[in-house]
């Protein structure tokens, strides 16, 4: 098993793409699949889970795509570390599994997974949901609070029956 990761990062205002799986053929796919995303993400992957942490904890990925089933941890476990590091916590995560058993896919999306696909999912279907998570939750992504959006809509409602008619 090689632990030096494939890269593809050329441009930082780029997305970039942290993709784990232990199987070499499912990287290269999943890398040209997203190498498509928003015009072009940049690609960093890696078939250790626990790699995968250690750049994470340097690093800060727009999207994380990770197989469920790996050695030394499973896609649940790697959520669960994920979501524990400083800028993860709102990061879009994807698990993706060819497993059928709805119990360990449930532990994926109990850890934090944003998704969990079946796999293969169809590139577009793939795309459509990361570009989603994408706009709702990643780096260029508005937060928005019930909160926040209450009290600009009492402020727009005050402010327009302010306005001569």
């Amino acid at each position: 098993m090689s632990s030096a990761p494939t890269r593809t990062r050329v441009d930082p205002a780029r997305p970039l793409v942290l993709i784990v799986d232990d199987e070499a053929s499912s990287r290269m796919v999943l890398g040209a699949i997203f190498r498509k995303l928003a015009g072009g993400a940049d690609i960093i992957a890696f078939e250790d889970p626990v790699q995968a942490l250690v750049w994470a904890h340097r690093n800060r990925a727009w999207l994380v795509i990770s197989d469920f089933h790996m050695p030394h941890m499973d896609g649940g476990q790697l959520v669960t570390k994920l979501r524990a590091l400083p800028g993860y916590a709102n990061t879009p995560i994807i698990v993706v599994s060819a497993s059928e058993h709805g119990d360990e896919l449930a532990l994926a999306a109990q850890a934090g997974a944003d998704r969990v696909l079946p796999k293969p999912t169809p590139p577009h279907e793939l795309l459509a949901v990361a570009e989603r998570l994408i706009a709702e939750r990643g780096p260029g992504a508005r937060p928005r609070s019930r909160g926040a959006i209450s009290a600009l809509q009492r402020l727009w409602r005050r402010l327009t029956l302010r306005l001569p008619r």
